[in-house]
């Protein structure tokens, strides 16, 4: 398994997608300056609202254009028949591709929030403590977004595992604003169908907490229930993607 997540790491590393995709993230924060000097001077709004966003993004694109060949990618090639002839179980090899791929996040979000978090020095914007959880927010969305990607890269082509993880990110941020409305309106058919799909989908408007740092705030409860129930939809799923690639024919590929 580490010997997978290391040449999955390295893979990604050196993909020249990934380099430009972070040198864009890069220049979009420093871009901030020129944003606040437009906003006459609103710091405490634009650095930010703006870099918490721009590091989401970029942390998306990546997942969504480099996590659909962890799997499918070597399906199309036939490379996987090479792969299972290792001495390891089909399942570590999921294993293996998402802990390697969340160890490149886990860089990319390090060094993106650092940037940032001197950014916010520089204007003299407070560095508080919901600025910590807006950033672990943000790395557990793309924790999710690389097991989905990945489970769907288990049984669909490339191009529709990243069309069906995007449509998952939509999901999670605005299914559960459908949901109260339907249940704030008693729309009794919407509010049940918005059940039945979100309980697929992870809740991503919880844990954006970037629109909590204007504002004093206290963890309490139901912050670590947030943190809880994200982490306990990453595991789940990639232990149905584990069991699920352990079961897979490779007959037909």
């Amino acid at each position: 398994m580490y010997t997978i997540a290391l040449n999955t790491f390295r893979e990604i590393l050196r993909s020249r997608f990934f380099s430009i995709t972070c040198f864009f993230g890069i220049v979009m924060l420093f871009g901030i300056i020129l944003f606040n000097i437009l906003s006459l001077d609103q710091s405490q709004f634009i650095v930010p609202d703006f870099g918490l966003s721009f590091m989401e993004v970029t942390g998306l694109l990546i997942i969504l254009f480099l996590g659909n060949r962890l799997l499918s990618r070597e399906f199309e090639e036939k490379t996987i028949y090479l792969t299972l002839l290792r001495p390891i179980s089909r399942g570590k090899i999921i294993f293996g591709k998402f802990f390697g791929f969340a160890a490149i996040l886990l860089i990319l979000v390090l060094i993106l929030s650092t940037i940032l978090m001197g950014l916010m020095i520089f204007f003299e914007v407070p560095v508080t403590l919901i600025f910590g959880f807006a950033i672990l927010g943000i790395f557990l969305k793309w924790l999710s977004l690389l097991v989905i990607i990945l489970f769907f890269s288990i049984f669909l082509s490339g191009g529709i595992a990243t069309f069906g993880t995007l449509a998952a990110y939509i999901v999670a941020h605005s299914g559960y604003a459908l949901l109260e409305y339907a249940t704030t309106h008693e729309q009794a058919v919407m509010a049940s169908v918005s059940r039945g799909i979100l309980f697929f989908f992870p809740n991503f408007q919880a844990l954006n907490f970037k629109e909590l740092i204007h504002f004093s705030f206290v963890p309490s409860i139901h912050t670590a229930l947030v943190f809880a129930f994200a982490i306990g939809y990453i595991v789940i799923l990639l232990g149905t993607s584990y069991y699920i690639f352990s079961k897979k024919s490779f007959d037909n590929i």
